[in-house]
């Protein structure tokens, strides 16, 4: 009798493994709530590999977006799916590796490549700049628990980029940062060793998606002219040569 009642259970849990297995990806996304901003194009595959035509935020369009889980995250009562965003053809592409358990999310050996134009779409510049060029993102580590970041080591390196204003143009030849936490918010610092313009500047953003910059520019003896004169409708410089940065916005 306990065999019988032993293969009676070992068949029903593997009739319910190959149920969700094949189950489509289309059935679990009633359950998937989602901001209103971030819109989603068809979906297809299973809940184990399948992939999203395309995701959309503020203009911004990701295409396609595929995944692929590891059958063996769900013992621990976790999903992990390699992730890999766009195409060779796509303008953004990246890959990398989403944890998501009870109330956490982890992001491992994450990269992405966009361009500028395309990001300042959700995120404006001030005084009215425009940019160009291309970002390359990686992220070894990201930790998101009920804090808005607990744990982050990135860096951000950005390529070929030159910011337009109504005074001309300016080419950076290197900018780079680096990315962690700050007390839950997510903090970029940029230090004059890594740019060429003699940028200093530490952008904090929040839970409540307030950004707020802080820092200084002081223009190396071979900065472009057109920089020079932008930094003019930046006030005065203090004793030491440095235009001072300090702005909040909201994204």
């Amino acid at each position: 009798m306990k065999k019988i009642v032993g293969y009676i259970i070992a068949s029903a849990v593997v009739y319910f493994v190959f149920l969700i297995s094949i189950m489509p990806a289309t059935a679990v996304l009633p359950w998937v709530k989602l901001p209103p901003q971030i819109k989603l194009g068809a979906v297809s595959g299973s809940i184990w590999q399948g992939q999203v035509s395309s995701l959309s935020y503020q203009g911004l369009t990701v295409a396609p977006i595929h995944w692929k889980l590891a059958p063996l995250s769900l013992v621990s009562a976790s999903a992990q799916l390699d992730i890999k965003l766009g195409s060779r053809q796509s303008e953004i592409q990246g890959a990398g590796q989403l944890t998501v358990k009870h109330n956490e999310i982890l992001i491992d050996g994450l990269t992405l490549q966009a361009p500028i134009e395309q990001l300042t779409r959700v995120v404006a510049l001030p005084m009215g700049l425009s940019a160009s060029g291309r970002a390359n993102l990686d992220v070894s580590a990201y930790h998101y628990t009920g804090l808005w970041c607990q744990e982050l080591n990135g860096q951000l390196n950005v390529n070929e980029l030159v910011v337009s204003s109504g005074f001309g143009q300016v080419d950076v030849t290197r900018a780079q940062a680096k990315l962690g936490c700050d007390q839950g918010n997510l903090v970029a610092k940029l230090v004059p060793n890594t740019n060429s313009l003699g940028i200093k500047l530490d952008a904090t953003l929040d839970k409540s998606q307030r950004l707020t910059t802080t820092g200084f520019i002081k223009p190396p003896a071979n900065a472009p002219k057109d920089f020079v004169n932008l930094l003019k409708f930046m006030g005065q410089p203090n004793p030491n040569g440095q235009y001072l940065i300090n702005y909040t916005m909201a994204l």
